[in-house]
């Protein structure tokens, strides 16, 4: 079998990084992939390898991108985010004063600060839909959420929105600006900072997208729950959201899923977080809603992901990093101790391990070296 293409450039400083990467490209745990690393402000890793197809004909580029799964859901985030910073709406106004018909069934308290922090009781579609194609029917999924009852009291509780976040946020949004809030990411965000990475796809874009491809053909059903438990109701519905027909299609290609659907580059999601962390690169917020961005809203059990979490405003708290994986093995992240970003994208879908190594990677060099690298 050809060896996998590889491509790209990294700090010799980095190299551990770079030889973990091309080690799970050869033993099978990797078949098409990028990783980024920022340091500083600048990029010290960036490389990618593998093959973009299920073919494996078609290498992996500088400029494939991959689906990420809830990498997107901090995206969607500062989108949001980006609205407030322009005063059109505070964190603490109730959803439903832009979204009068939110306010009812037990929401009429609830308030944008909690659906970017997960605490809108809304952690499921409450109305089955088995056609993949409702996942582009934006009205429908949107006005079966505002005329739902919450699973509990706003505000009271956390529970990661699977698949909701980005239609709670991204509605607000609309409501809002006038725009979609793909269409705020990628004119007043994504844009200014040069990011490629997008929530619904155009032609270009999809004709650069890689094929996603299950590690294991039990994948789908090891990451779900038991039927008509919350973790299936959340990952289940609309239905296709671990099928590859559905994920590989143009429905999920196109449309906007701000919670799931986003498609980038390693690049992008490091850069992304390298406005976080270092300061030095093109401001993503103000310094007050930045901030906010980087402030813990609350810490304690997330029933559907089975552990204590320490969510903020669509980014999760761990140690000393702030960020958010993705369903399938994708990451972005930052170090907030160390001062470097991170991102990582896969087309194959398995667990975080992979993810896990390179980040241990990154961190080994930099605790072992001179201190922090700087520009």
């Amino acid at each position: 079998m050809t060896d996998p293409p590889t491509g790209g450039t990294c700090d010799p400083r980095f190299l551990p990084v770079r030889e973990r990467f091309e080690a799970m490209l050869e033993d099978g745990t990797e078949t098409g992939a990028a990783v980024c690393v920022y340091v500083g402000g600048r990029p010290v890793v960036d490389i990618w390898g593998g093959w973009a197809d299920a073919a494996r004909t078609v290498a992996w580029e500088r400029d494939t991108i991959a689906a990420t799964y809830s990498v997107t859901k901090p995206v969607a985030a500062v989108a949001l985010l980006s609205i407030v910073d322009r005063g059109l709406i505070a964190l603490d106004d109730p959803v439903a004063s832009v979204w009068p018909e939110y306010g009812r069934a037990g929401k009429e308290a609830t308030t944008v600060r909690h659906l970017l922090a997960h605490r809108a009781g809304q952690p499921a579609f409450p109305e089955p839909r088995v056609d993949p194609a409702a996942w582009a029917d934006w009205e429908d999924l949107t006005a079966m959420l505002a005329g739902a009852e919450p699973d509990f009291e706003p505000g009271t509780a956390h529970v990661e929105h699977a698949l909701t976040y980005g239609h709670l946020v991204g509605e607000v949004a609309r409501r809002t600006d006038g725009r979609s809030i793909g269409r705020v990411w990628r004119e007043d965000v994504a844009a200014r900072l040069g990011l490629d990475f997008q929530i619904g796809l155009y032609d270009d874009e999809v004709a650069r997208a890689a094929e996603l491809e299950h590690a294991s053909a039990t994948w789908p059903v090891d990451v779900g729950g038991p039927a008509g438990g919350l973790r299936e109701r959340s990952l289940g519905n609309p239905a296709g959201a671990r099928d590859l027909a559905v994920l590989n299609s143009d429905i999920w290609r196109r449309s906007e899923i701000p919670a799931v659907n986003g498609h980038g580059t390693a690049r992008a999601v490091a850069r992304f977080y390298s406005a976080v962390t270092s300061r030095l690169d093109t401001p993503l917020l103000s310094d007050r809603l930045m901030t906010e961005l980087l402030t813990p809203v609350a810490t304690g059990h997330d029933a559907l992901l089975d552990r204590e979490v320490t969510w903020g405003l669509g980014v999760q708290f761990e140690e000393s990093y702030v960020g958010m994986g993705g369903l399938g093995g994708s990451d972005g992240e930052a170090n907030l101790e160390l001062g470097f970003s991170f991102g990582y994208v896969t087309r194959r879908l398995a667990n975080h391990d992979r993810a896990i190594a390179l980040s241990d990677a990154v961190e080994a060099v930099l605790r072992g070296g001179s201190g922090i690298m700087r520009p």
